[in-house]
């Protein structure tokens, strides 16, 4: 028995821009998965560390802007994938079975760029 791993993904990360038009990472992401023959995942990741804690509570108006873009980007991509958990666990996960392309707009927030270089990092070590 033998197991082929890597299948290459292109992944859009979308985390808090959800631009359909004018999105660099999103348009980057569609033309490396097209150029390379490659199936395009995009996804949102629920991170816990928001989940149930008062410090990052989201109000209302993020909440219904949210529930808004992400309905819009389930009609729009047929297998746009929502997850709930760590970043990086999530991305870990996805590694085991392919190879992965991620794409993302840079974000500026200190826990945004810490969470990045780890995924970052975490990726570069498959």
């Amino acid at each position: 028995m033998f197991i082929v791993k890597y299948a290459k993904l292109s992944i859009y990360w979308s985390r808090k821009d959800f631009r359909l038009n004018d999105n660099p990472a999103l348009f980057s992401s569609i033309n490396y998965a097209q150029k390379n023959k490659l199936k395009l995942l995009p996804i949102y990741i629920i991170d816990e560390k928001f989940i149930n804690n008062f410090k990052w509570n989201f109000g209302y108006p993020y909440r219904y802007y949210l529930s808004y873009a992400l309905s819009q980007y389930t009609n729009e991509f047929k297998n746009f994938l929502i997850a709930i958990g760590n970043p990086v666990e999530i991305f870990t996960r996805l590694s085991i079975d392919y190879q992965l392309e991620v794409f993302a707009n840079n974000e500026v927030e200190p826990y945004s760029r810490r969470r990045d270089y780890e995924v970052k990092n975490t990726l570069q070590k498959k």
